[in-house]
């Protein structure tokens, strides 16, 4: 098994995840997707953004962990930085063109619905709610806890309980 990689800002403790967005999370396929280039450009640009994200590392320590390396930053990152992923997935989806591109993805992958619809119920539950829901499909639900029950280490970020009252 290889090592896995992840970005990490240690001024802020945060990390952004690549495999949350269909991203390699390893060393050779890091900047293969379409997503991290944007995640990772939208964070250390200085330019202003409509993005929550722009700017939001400028200046600071950018670093390529990996879960091999003898400093250990990558298992810190994982143990105890914020991890900002969903955030970033939220992010992007400010573009209908990218918010379309990530629904086919979770219309095709289990994995990706999961975190797709995790990121949308945790930091924007109210979009997801009145503009995404419908445009999954009917059986997203089924699909999900389908997923989650298959991958043991993936988890629900969905409160069942609110969207019934919903």
């Amino acid at each position: 098994m290889g090592s896995n990689c992840c970005l990490v800002n240690p001024v802020k403790e945060e990390y952004f995840e690549p495999g949350y967005l269909l991203g390699a999370n390893f060393f050779r396929g890091f900047l293969g997707d379409p997503y991290t280039g944007m995640v990772l450009k939208h964070l250390i640009s200085d330019l202003d953004g409509t993005l929550e994200m722009t700017g939001r590392w400028v200046g600071d320590p950018v670093i390529l962990a990996s879960s091999d390396s003898k400093t250990k930053l990558y298992d810190q990152a994982m143990d105890s930085f914020s991890n900002i992923s969903y955030l970033a997935m939220v992010d992007l989806c400010g573009s209908e063109k990218i918010l379309d591109q990530m629904i086919t993805s979770a219309q095709v992958s289990g994995y990706f619905l999961v975190h797709f619809v995790n990121a949308f119920s945790l930091v924007d539950p109210i979009q997801f709610h009145a503009s995404i829901q419908d445009r999954l499909g009917e059986n997203w639900k089924i699909r999900y806890q389908e997923t989650i029950s298959e991958s043991s280490w993936l988890v629900s970020g969905i409160d069942w309980h609110r969207m019934a009252r919903e």
